[in-house]
């Protein structure tokens, strides 16, 4: 794992002033992307095809149900968004670091708290590395099946015979390495791009026939069950969550 270096560790006591430090004039990085460029990518993560998810979410939520729990779950995604941003620029300003990936902003917020919390920077990195590691690895599982799955009923329609799921699996593998040892965000925004569009017309070909003869709204429950709201919150979650994308830019 990367070191942080012993700049970041040093706790700033109160009464000390710290000159002002602008971490954005001094960052020099050599393939900087552009606010379009940063929109793009955040589009892209936050409003994937885990959107198409979004009936089955509502299915177990109920309507009236489901419309209030996804302001909420939306709200509280962006203000956790918001509150690590700002929280990176203030650790940016107090350590002289002009950037920080999660795992350091996690590491450096508890180095910098209270002493108590001091001891656990290091437990801290590793457990929000971790986490991210799961989180991630999980959503691409998925979007990995998702689109394996649509390139069979692809195949089966047009060749009329089916291949094991696997297979397409296993095809997807090489491209999906490839794209993976892109090392910088600047070279990935016109894929981004690209996919942004190709996901808006797919959506909007779905939506179009999805809200053809919709049912009276009245036969639709406005309350779920208790069980199933789980199941609901990790849908909505899963569609727009995007932590892992947010501070790379900022």
């Amino acid at each position: 794992m990367k070191e942080v270096p012993e700049n970041r560790q040093k706790t700033l006591r109160n009464s000390e002033k710290v000159d002002y430090f602008d971490p954005f004039l001094e960052r020099n990085l050599e393939h900087p992307t552009t606010n379009g460029e940063t929109l793009t990518h955040l589009l892209k993560a936050s409003l994937g095809t885990g959107i198409l998810a979004m009936p089955l979410a509502f299915q177990c939520s109920g309507l009236i149900t489901g419309v209030f729990a996804t302001v909420f779950v939306s709200f509280v995604c962006t203000y956790c968004s918001y509150s690590l941003v700002k929280c990176a620029h203030t650790l940016y300003r107090r350590t002289r670091v002009t950037s920080m990936s999660y795992a350091d902003v996690a590491e450096v917020a508890f180095a910098n708290g209270p002493k108590w919390s001091r001891n656990l920077s290091s437990v801290t990195r590793q457990y929000v590395l971790w986490l991210l590691f799961i989180t991630y690895f999980g959503t691409c599982s998925v979007y990995t099946v998702i689109i394996a799955s649509n390139f069979d009923q692809l195949f089966t329609y047009h060749m009329g015979y089916e291949l094991n799921l696997r297979s397409f699996i296993a095809m997807l593998l090489i491209p999906l390495i490839l794209l993976s040892y892109v090392p910088n965000l600047k070279y990935l925004a016109p894929v981004s791009m690209v996919a942004n569009l190709l996901m808006a017309t797919g959506l909007g070909i779905t939506f179009y026939y999805t809200l053809c003869d919709v049912p009276n709204i009245s036969e639709r429950p406005a309350m779920g069950s208790f069980e199933t709201f789980p199941t609901f919150f990790c849908l909505t979650v899963f569609a727009m969550e995007a932590i892992g994308v947010v501070n790379l830019r900022y």
